[in-house]
């Protein structure tokens, strides 16, 4: 039986693979080229990320029919809370909220949830990165298979820092 070469395979198969994971992950940084992260607080941006969100969960049968098109909530409105829109060639393609959740500022849909959980973890110090309202325009996310990956890197960034 022949040795594998250092980091080297012996099986076609694991090639294949790896080769197509490989281009996953080209693409994956040839879409990150491409992508710009807002954080968007007032005006039109943040009304466009409310209706992509209504665009995202409606075409998926998440939310009935609503006449503003619009998906906005109290927790977009507290202190901790981050918006972002993910832009690729300067078109909003997909959307997320982040809050930071401290003792001070617990407000998040994990907190909601989970609050009896959570915070005796907070009362000891600890602080989460909770990520929410994820919403992703249909259309795109056809044409982009990576684009799951670009958007909650965001989130992943956000658990670093």
């Amino acid at each position: 039986m022949q040795k594998p070469v250092l980091g080297g395979s012996t099986n076609a198969v694991e090639d294949h693979s790896a080769a197509r994971s490989s281009d996953f992950v080209r693409n994956v940084f040839s879409l990150l080229e491409r992508t710009e992260y807002r954080r968007c607080e007032k005006g039109d941006d943040l009304e466009d990320i409310y209706r992509l969100r209504y665009k995202a969960y409606h075409m998926n049968g998440v939310i009935p029919d609503a006449s503003d098109h619009l998906i906005h909530d109290d927790l977009d409105d507290v202190p901790n809370a981050y918006k972002f829109g993910i832009y690729v060639d300067q078109r909003l393609v997909s959307t997320l909220r982040i809050h930071h959740v401290t003792a001070e500022t617990p407000w998040s849909a994990s907190y909601q949830t989970f609050g009896d959980i959570l915070q005796p973890m907070l009362d000891e110090g600890l602080t989460f990165v909770c990520m929410s309202r994820l919403g992703s325009d249909p259309e795109w996310s056809k044409q982009l298979p990576q684009l799951p990956y670009v958007t909650m890197r965001l989130a992943g960034m956000a658990c670093l820092y």
